[in-house]
């Protein structure tokens, strides 16, 4: 497996094209889940494993990068050691409140 492209560009279309193939499986598989109240990090934890199986299917790896779930303010995040975020996701079940557009700004 390779890691992910070393140019930003590059890297940002892997990442988004992993996201829209694991936000696909996380409607086929896990559909059920909108239905539950308070169900935002069980959303947010098979989003997460989705999007790490879609990259590992497309031959990368994480290499040196962290997918942590529910970390300052974001609910998922792809971050290196150096605390370098490169991917942050916020799960809302209706549409994302100002504050939240502001709290997503500082996490990249």
């Amino acid at each position: 497996m390779r890691s992910l492209p070393t140019s930003k560009q590059a890297a940002a279309i892997v990442l988004f094209d992993a996201f829209q193939e694991a936000l696909e499986e996380l409607h086929e598989r896990d559909m059920w889940l909108f239905t539950i109240p308070k169900s935002k990090a069980a959303v947010s934890h098979r989003l997460a494993m989705y999007l790490e199986t879609s990259l590992q299917k497309k031959g990368y790896s994480l290499g040196g990068l962290y997918l942590d779930v529910q970390v300052n303010h974001t609910d998922i995040l792809l971050h290196d050691r150096g605390g370098k975020n490169v991917m942050s996701i916020m799960v809302f079940h209706d549409y994302i409140p100002k504050d939240g557009v502001e709290l997503l700004k500082k996490t990249m």
